[in-house]
């Protein structure tokens, strides 16, 4: 596998510690946002067929073919891709960072200003924060899931030199 992927609900640390680890192990980060659209998905799912097949270590900051779970019950708005498709690449992967802080809550939620991310859309991202930290929570929780979940409190710098030691022991 080639594609570190750091998952978790808005404002757990996903960006931030993309960012940072990018720098250092010298990895290409690719954001894939949210998709809005089929065809948005479509793309963002070629593109991570491109990054696991690569000999590159990618770093992503969210796996739209888990995400989308979440976001979907969430917003109760239909899946952008067939399940059976999406369930797919979690056959793919090998593991996912889960970015969970330990100490966590909406006052977490950047306001700032994302390109893929409206205002009004970060706005409900925060009025229904507890909801998607628990559906994550329940999703990273399962005993069967096909990859192994790497629980990781984004907000701590401890955890990081461990994250740091694992990931330098297992892709560099």
């Amino acid at each position: 596998m080639t594609v570190v992927i750091l998952e978790g609900a808005d404002g757990s640390g996903k960006s931030y510690n993309c960012n940072k680890l990018a720098k250092e192990f010298d990895w290409r980060i690719f954001n894939c946002g949210r998709p809005t659209s089929k065809q948005d998905m479509q793309k963002l799912l070629i593109e991570f067929d491109y990054m696991i097949e690569s000999k590159e270590v990618f770093l992503t900051d969210r796996a739209p073919f888990i995400s989308e779970f979440v976001y979907s019950m969430v917003f109760n708005t239909p899946l952008l891709a067939p399940i059976e498709q999406l369930l797919e690449y979690w056959d793919k992967i090998q593991e996912v960072i889960y970015c969970r802080p330990l100490n966590f809550s909406a006052k977490n939620v950047s306001r700032e200003y994302k390109e893929h991310k409206p205002r009004e859309f970060t706005d409900k991202i925060i009025q229904r924060h507890e909801r998607i930290l628990s559906l994550y929570d329940d999703m990273f929780n399962r005993e069967d899931l096909p990859f192994k979940a790497i629980r990781f409190d984004g907000y701590s710098d401890d955890a990081y030199a461990v994250l740091c030691d694992y990931l330098e022991t297992h892709y560099v």
